[in-house]
């Protein structure tokens, strides 16, 4: 996992602890229980929430919730993986987990 300022510079301890925050937040909705919950993805997404899938297509909010949702999952698929993640602090309001 990496963190970088703004100015492009390694971040403080504090940051990295945002930095692990956000990405125990985004790891969360790999959890069968929180993509299952509308609630939960809801609280977890803001309202602008957009993702571009790998085909391209864009996912604002409403349509993720409504696809986790629906998602059938059994005991025998596994959770989405997650690997050389990245943690990027875009402005004071906006964060960027990859």
């Amino acid at each position: 996992m990496s963190f970088a300022k703004r100015d492009g510079s390694m971040s403080n301890s504090d940051n990295m602890h945002d930095a692990a925050l956000f990405l125990s937040l985004e790891i969360s909705l790999h959890r069968p229980e929180v993509r299952s919950s509308p609630r939960s993805v809801s609280d977890l997404l803001a309202d602008e929430f957009i993702e571009f899938g790998s085909s391209g297509r864009v996912y604002n909010k409403t349509i993720t919730i409504k696809a986790l949702a629906e998602e059938i999952v059994s005991e025998s698929t596994p959770p989405p993986q997650m690997s050389d993640s990245s943690v990027r602090r875009l402005s004071d309001d906006v964060v960027l987990v990859t």
